[in-house]
């Protein structure tokens, strides 16, 4: 008959996986671990004539408000113009008015210059 010991420590293999679910859930409620963010923005910036990747350029997602817009994310292009920005619901949801958002991009250079932006789109 097969042993139930593991190479774990001698615990069964349900143990250990039931100790780190209950060591990741005690992370998340002390706040050390991070949650899933729930949504994803993602693209890549092109030069308009080339078509080539733009690298190094800042890119902020902004939701529009009323008074004012709130800050989704920001990231930098990887080496070929990628990007990635993830961000929750609160990140979004005023109190009484957004079910949902008014998404639009800025598009810096590392000094901070606007290039382009969405937010006449929205």
């Amino acid at each position: 008959m097969p042993s139930k010991r593991s190479a774990f420590g001698g615990a069964e293999k349900g143990t250990v996986v039931s100790a780190s679910k209950r060591r990741v859930e005690a992370l998340r409620k002390s706040g050390k671990m991070e949650k899933q963010k729930a949504f994803r923005i993602y693209g890549e910036v092109r030069e308009l004539e080339s078509k080539i990747g733009v690298p190094s350029l800042k890119v902020e997602a902004l939701d529009k408000d009323l008074i004012f817009d709130d800050r989704l994310g920001s990231v930098t292009t990887d080496n070929v113009g990628n990007f990635e920005i993830m961000y929750d619901k609160e990140d979004f949801q005023e109190l009484f008015f957004d079910q949902r958002s008014d998404i639009y991009l800025r598009i810096k250079t590392p000094d901070g210059k606007l290039v382009s932006t969405t937010g006449d789109k929205v």
